[in-house]
């Protein structure tokens, strides 16, 4: 097996872990505001991790595409 198709087997990029970093972060976030009485903050930034999720979702799909 080539390295190229060995690179073409990995499940995820490098920007993928910072995508869901970035994910888990907001979920993270969202849990702590809710629970320490910022109910509306926290129900806001919970709703981040989607958006996060599906704007990498789309990217990844025009880059590939390309």
């Amino acid at each position: 097996m080539t390295n190229k198709e060995r690179t073409n087997l990995r499940f995820f990029n490098k920007s993928d872990y910072f995508i869901f970093v970035a994910a888990f972060i907001s979920c993270a976030l969202s849990v702590i505001l809710f629970f320490s009485g910022e109910e509306q903050a926290g129900i806001f930034v919970a709703i981040w991790v989607p958006s996060i999720l599906g704007f990498a979702n789309y990217i990844k799909n025009k880059i590939g595409e390309m």
